[in-house]
């Protein structure tokens, strides 16, 4: 009896279904991972210019323009543009939660550091939910800014004239 293989009634081992199955999610998980930070951004939507109100020129306010676009290397790249500033930051991960959030890390050059971003999809926009540096100090959490507890504004897509999603302009400068 000390000797005997313990077996389910379909007459396998378990530990072999277990391996079965652990072997399976981590094909599956290495699977999802497989998508580059292009892909994942592109599928979420983020391509394209966002603004709070895009009939404005680009300014530090309601103008504020973020760009997200596919550099010619496929790396990602996110731009702020305020009119008189502008700067340009590397996307070095992203990944969807099952929520449909979109997460996001940032290396910003002239901070020297990494920020993290969680956006949503929310009716005709996206919202910041999220926005830490690298020691967790935030500037957004659960939509609002920790300063004043103000709602994180909601941005719109920016279209061209024609109706389309502007993405000519997050494309990387010829």
């Amino acid at each position: 009896m000390g000797d005997a293989v313990v077996r389910d009634v379909s007459g396998h081992r378990p530990i072999g279904r277990l391996r079965k199955v652990i072997l399976l999610s981590a094909m599956l998980a290495s699977s999802a991972s497989a998508d580059t930070v292009a892909d994942t951004v592109q599928k979420w939507g983020l391509i394209g210019r966002w603004s709070q109100d895009c009939s404005l020129p680009p300014d530090h306010g309601k103008g504020t323009v973020l760009a997200y676009g596919i550099e010619p290397g496929g790396s990602v790249v996110h731009r702020r543009e305020f009119g008189d500033s502008t700067d340009e930051n590397k996307v070095i991960s992203a990944g969807i939660s099952r929520n449909g959030m979109l997460n996001l890390r940032v290396y910003f050059p002239a901070f020297k550091e990494t920020r993290g971003y969680g956006l949503m999809m929310q009716g005709d926009g996206m919202r910041t939910i999220y926005n830490h540096n690298e020691k967790k100090q935030y500037f957004i959490k659960n939509g609002r800014f920790t300063v004043d507890g103000k709602p994180a504004p909601l941005l719109h897509r920016c279209v061209d004239a024609g109706g389309q999603p502007n993405k000519a302009a997050a494309a990387a400068p010829d």
